[in-house]
This record gives structure tokens, sequence and C-alpha cells, in this order.
């Protein structure tokens, strides 16, 4: 319904202790915790901790890093509404 974006889901698992590194896509993501405890830091902003059920929504081309504090495997699922030809994820550090 957004001409030149296309919508796109993934379901991501991070083991405790891990991060996802910082990176960027190139639209918003909106996603929600289905498991676990990630501390979410998005540049510009303070850090969040957030808990299965806990949404979160990152603005376009926005530096971002996921940690998953554990106990277990956190997991997330993340809908990305993002520009056509371009690579999903950039990492930025």
């Amino acid at each position: 319904s957004i001409p030149g974006r296309e919508i796109v889901q993934v379901l991501t698992e991070i083991p405790e202790g891990v991060a996802s590194g910082w990176h960027m896509h190139p639209g918003e993501e909106v996603g929600y915790i289905i498991a676990g405890t990630v501390e979410m830091e998005i540049e510009g902003r303070e850090t969040l901790t957030l808990h299965a059920g806990d949404p979160f929504l990152i603005p376009p081309r926005t530096p971002h890093n996921a940690l998953d504090l554990g106990p277990g495997t956190g997991v997330m699922l993340s809908t990305y509404i993002v520009e056509v030809d371009e690579p999903i994820a950039s990492f930025t550090r």
C-alpha cells in the first residue's frame, strides 16, 4: 500500500548475553518481544528494557542494538516496512 516499500516479517532469536550489533534498516521496524528480556539501545534515546509482550518502534535509518539479558534465549517478532531493493539491514559500527 506504500509505493516503493515492502513489508518483511522476521522472527529473531538472540541467545542470552548476545547482542545483535549496532545496525539500521531502510524503513520502520515495528516489533514486540515474544520471550525473554531484551535491552534495546536506540541512538538518541534512553535505553529500553523490554519483556515478553512489550512492543517497540524504531524509526527508519536509526542505529540500534538489542542485547538479550536472559535468562534463556530472547525471541522477538519484527515487521519492517522498508524501501524496495535496499538491504534489510546494514551494520553501523
